[in-house]
């Protein structure tokens, strides 16, 4: 298999805990509701224990301009 297989995150090529851990950049905003459910399933499937899952994806905000950065502490008003 590839260092880098892609795939389905329907139906990902790998035996169950085949992977030490998985990169999902700005992929899963292509899914509906329904799909991001068998997907996360799919992930937590594919994803040994103790793996890590590194997801990445783009948010609307009232009040945040296209391409303006919103740290995760000011998302969440912790700061």
């Amino acid at each position: 298999m590839s260092p880098s297989p892609s795939g389905s995150l329907l139906d990902l090529p790998v035996r169950d805990g085949g992977w030490a851990g998985v990169v999902c950049a700005y992929s899963i905003i292509h899914l509906s509701d329904e799909e991001r459910f068998y997907a996360f399933a799919e992930l937590a499937r594919a994803i040994s224990s103790g793996g890590w899952l590194l997801l990445s994806f783009h948010v609307s905000a009232e009040g945040v301009a296209a391409g303006e950065v919103l740290h995760f502490d000011e998302w969440w008003a912790t700061r």
